[in-house]
Parts: C-alpha cells; sequence; structure tokens
C-alpha cells in the first residue's frame, strides 16, 4: 500500500460514560486512546440505534439522506422475508395486509458510502460481519452473522458459525462469533493486504440489553473484547502489518436502564409499528387515528416526536414518539406470559431514548501513521465520517449524497 490503510472496528453499544469508567480495565483501548486521538463525546444519532448509526457512519449523512430511518424499515403491503422473526416490530392481522415493519437491510441504504469512495479512489475493501455494508462494493465480503438466514461470501469462503438464539450459552456464541470473523480478517490482512477492513464486535450491546449496566458479566464482556482487540493487534504483528494500518474503534450508541416497558401493540392494537428502544414508530395516514393513537400515548407519559427529524422526506404518515424517563417500548411477543400494558422489560437497558439524550452519546479512537498523539475532542454524531475520509486520503463528502440504492424506499399511502 502507498499509504497506510484503515481498519474501522465497531464496539456495539458502549456508551461515552461507560467508557470513561471502564477503560482502566480495558488496557488495549486504553492504549489506543491514551496513544491516539480520543473522542471522548461522539453524539448520538437522533434515532440512537444500530442501523441508524452504522449508516451514519458509514455515509456521514443524517437519516433524511441515507434513508434508514429506524431498525426496522415500513414497507407498504410488500412481504419481505425476514418480518415475521423482526423481535421489534408488530402488525396485527388486520393491518398486515396494509402494510409492515420489517429490519431495515442495505437495500434500504441511499448514497455513496465509504466503501464505494474507497472502491472509486482504487482502494480494495473487505467488510467481514459489518451491517449496512454492501457486498457489491466489496473485494472481500462476509454478511453480518446475526442477519437471518446463511451467511452470504464474497471473494472467500464462508466460516461455520454459531447459530444464534437465546439460549443461556447466547453471549459465548456471540463473542465465538466475533473472534471467528477478526481470525479471518487477520488471514486476509497477511494475504491481501486491503486498505479499507470493516469489522464488529457485538457483544457488549447483547449483555447489556440482558444483564443491564451494574452486572458483572458486562464489564466481563467489555474486557473480552478488549481481548479480542489485542488479540488482533498482536496478529498484526506477528504478520508485520500493524504499521501498515490506521485503526478506528467506535461505538455505534450507548446505553441506559429501563426500570419499566410499555408493550406497543397492546396500547396500539391493529396498526404497524416499531418498537426502537426509547422509541416508537407508528403508520397511520387517518388524521383523526393519528390523533387517538396520539391522546392513548399520552395517558402513560409518552411525548409526540417531530417526524421530519427523523425521516426522509419521501417517507409519509409515520409517526414518532417518545417513551417516558425509565422506559422503553416493548412488542408483544416479548411479554406473551402477561397481558398487562406495561410491565417489567424484558431488555433492562436500552438506547434509542430521542434527540438531545446524553446516554446515546458513545465514544470513537482513532490511532495510527498519521494521528496526533493524545488529542482530545467532543464531536457531533456525523463528524466522524470526514475523520476516516480524510485517513484513506479521500476526497471530502460532497454537499449532495450519490443516488445509490437498490430499492426505493416504501412510501405509506
Amino acid at each position: 500500500m502507498s499509504r497506510p490503510g484503515l481498519i474501522l472496528i465497531l464496539m456495539d453499544g458502549i456508551s461515552s460514560q461507560r467508557f470513561a469508567e471502564t477503560r482502566a480495565r480495558l488496557p488495549h483501548l486504553d492504549a489506543l486512546a491514551r496513544d491516539g486521538l480520543l473522542i471522548e463525546r461522539l453524539g448520538a444519532d437522533t434515532n440512537a440505534n444500530s442501523m441508524p448509526a452504522r449508516a451514519g457512519v458509514l455515509t456521514g449523512q443524517p437519516a433524511q439522506v441515507h434513508g434508514i430511518y429506524s431498525n426496522g424499515i415500513y414497507s407498504n403491503g410488500i412481504h419481505c422475508p425476514g418480518a415475521e422473526t423482526d423481535r421489534d416490530s408488530h402488525a396485527s392481522d388486520a393491518s398486515a395486509t396494509a402494510g409492515h415493519f420489517r429490519p431495515a437491510a442495505v437495500e434500504d441504504l441511499r448514497g455513496e458510502t465509504l466503501l464505494e469512495a474507497a472502491r472509486a479512489a482504487g482502494l480494495r475493501v473487505a467488510s467481514l460481519g459489518f451491517g449496512l455494508a454492501r457486498p457489491e462494493s466489496c473485494d472481500w465480503y462476509l454478511s453480518p452473522w446475526w442477519e437471518e438466514g446463511d451467511l452470504r461470501a464474497k471473494g472467500m469462503t464462508a466460516p461455520r458459525l454459531n447459530h444464534w438464539d437465546a439460549r443461556n450459552d447466547a453471549l459465548m456464541r456471540a463473542m465465538s462469533n466475533d473472534q471467528q470473523l477478526l481470525n479471518e480478517a487477520l488471514s486476509l490482512i497477511e494475504r491481501e493486504t486491503p486498505e479499507l477492513v470493516l469489522l464488529e464486535l457485538n457483544t457488549p450491546d447483547y449483555c447489556l440489553h440482558v444483564h443491564g449496566n451494574d452486572d458483572a458479566l458486562v464489564d466481563g464482556a467489555l474486557m473480552m473484547v478488549d481481548a479480542q482487540l489485542g488479540s488482533l493487534l498482536a496478529g498484526l504483528e506477528a504478520i508485520n502489518k500493524r504499521e501498515a494500518y490506521h485503526l478506528c474503534v467506535f461505538s455505534d450508541h450507548g446505553h441506559a436502564p429501563v426500570q419499566r416497558a410499555l408493550v406497543a401493540d397492546r396500547l396500539l392494537p391493529d396498526v404497524a409499528l416499531q418498537c426502537d428502544g426509547g422509541l416508537l414508530l407508528v403508520a397511520c395516514d387517518d388524521d383523526e387515528r393519528q390523533r387517538e393513537q396520539a391522546a392513548r400515548l399520552a395517558e402513560f407519559g409518552v411525548t409526540p416526536l417531530t417526524a421530519a427529524d427523523f425521516l426522509p422526506p419521501d417517507v409519509k404518515h409515520i409517526q414518532l414518539y417518545q417513551a417516558p424517563p425509565g422506559m422503553s417500548f416493548e412488542p408483544a411477543c416479548k411479554h406473551a406470559h402477561h397481558a398487562e400494558l406495561v410491565a417489567a422489560p424484558g431488555y433492562v437497558s436500552t438506547h434509542g431514548f430521542g434527540p438531545g439524550a446524553t446516554s446515546d452519546q458513545r465514544f470513537a479512537i482513532l490511532h495510527g501513521p498519521s494521528i496526533t498523539a493524545g488529542e482530545r475532542l467532543e464531536l457531533e454524531s456525523l463528524a466522524l465520517h470526514p475523520r476516516l475520509r480524510q485517513v484513506l486520503g479521500l476526497p471530502p463528502l460532497g454537499e449532495a449524497s450519490t443516488p445509490l440504492r437498490a430499492r426505493d424506499l416504501q412510501e405509506v399511502n
């Protein structure tokens, strides 16, 4: 490579506050932060959930431009495989024919991403398990292990990974899958040395959701992903590739505890809706019914939000709501053992608490040959992307996003 490349590593769900509190027990992250650029507070996306945050880092654009406005995307009467298994979206039998929310997918992503910009500059790209990476924009590709269906591969053989489910050993399965993809990345780097490599470490988010911020298992999960990062760094040293790369380690969102969950599809039956932690999206094109829904939710302290702050201009008739402090939205499928409207949460910690929520803020670290050691910054949510372009020697992001998308978002009629 004529200049050092970039390894981009997402560590799912670590807030800026949690990183600051735990950093002393994370020797590899601590060393990178000490000797590189630490973004102590990276602002949260308007919808601080996994898929919108990934899209923001990849494109440098807000959801109104990149199109991933939620973990679930509304489809107007079009069946999409996997919709029935989405744990946080719901549509009753009465509304399913009119439309439903399904998991956000790479086909929904609009505009040029870091991957296309790198390929246009003649750089080779490898994405191993990174969500929302376009396979056609990669020289080597493995789909995220947490997606439904079989692992998809391009330019390499798909490894055998653990099937994801909700068993007691789910945390170990997630850690094992992440480690296998790190091993695959290290092997690929030794053989091919792609200029841009994208990876994910997902166990912190799962552990926080299930066990909560104060559980000792969360500390263990953070120390495990730090050790996994250490194994990658040691491997790079062993094959004399450490100086060939910059590293960027970042989180997609933060986390905060919740005490109660609003069971959304019991409060609003017979309507398509999406639970995004502290946010709720409801699809409805009838003004009177929208007022009735808002009044019903207001009985439980729920606040309406301005849809234009979240949605692309062509996505109509979706209302957004914010849960009251200490509460989240969850679908009834997580509460099948009772019929309550407000219940103990299935996820005792979550994110997506609305614009300005400090608990949704995350961290990022940049380290490598061109990075000034010891610099400390606080940046708004989309400010990481331009720095990644700069590290790779790519031209600055233009004012308009390139109109690349495989399928238009469906407009609610």
